[in-house]
């Protein structure tokens, strides 16, 4: 588990990096149409920080640890306590992070093609698909795609957002071969983001 959180807050830091990217590329979005409002979980547990005006909600049966926070970002990932204090192989565990940065340099809609581009050109990572969807009545953009480093690869499903002038996302990652047991989780974990 240690070694997964590790690669969640270099990961952590490394996506506000990555979404900081100010060029000017296009990518393709999908026509795929996802319905974030049918049949939502309610969690009873909700993580809200007011400094960064959020709030989202989790299952009972998961763990929230603050991975990081300076002046311009803030990660914070839950994870499944299936998978917390085992034994299991590294890139077993289960973790979704909510995470604000506040440092947007561009028209969102320029800054989200920019991610997409990205991911699709980036050689450790294999795209599978992106949409628009609304999230918290704001559009936003939902991406998969897979990430290879070090000989250990993770499947993620990633929603960011724009308001305030501030980039919000909910990502999910975990191990390809567990990735659609727990991402329901993350659509109801997004879902349940809210704006303070």
């Amino acid at each position: 588990m240690k070694k997964i959180t590790l690669f969640l807050a270099f990961f952590g830091l490394g996506i506000f990096v990555f979404l900081g990217a100010g060029c000017s590329l296009t990518g393709e979005t999908s026509d795929e149409n996802v319905n974030l409002e049918t049949d939502v979980a309610v969690f009873s547990n909700v993580y809200e920080n007011s400094d960064w005006g959020f709030s989202v909600g989790y299952p009972d049966d998961w763990s929230k640890q603050q991975a990081n926070e300076n002046t311009e970002s803030l990660v914070v990932s839950f994870s499944s306590n299936e998978f917390v204090n085992t034994n299991i192989e590294p890139n077993r565990g289960v973790t979704v992070m909510a995470s604000v940065d506040s440092g947007l340099t561009t028209d969102f809609e320029t800054h989200a093609q920019t991610i997409i581009s990205d991911i699709k050109a980036n050689e450790t990572m294999t795209y599978e698909s992106d949409s628009e969807v609304e999230l918290v009545g704001q559009k936003a953009y939902r991406v998969i795609y897979s990430q290879t480093k070090d000989d250990e690869t993770f499947k993620f499903l990633h929603y960011f957002f724009n308001t305030n002038n501030k980039i919000y996302q909910v990502i999910y990652l975990s191990a390809p071969d567990i990735f659609d047991e727990y991402s329901q989780i993350c659509e109801d974990m997004a879902s349940s983001f809210k704006i303070l």
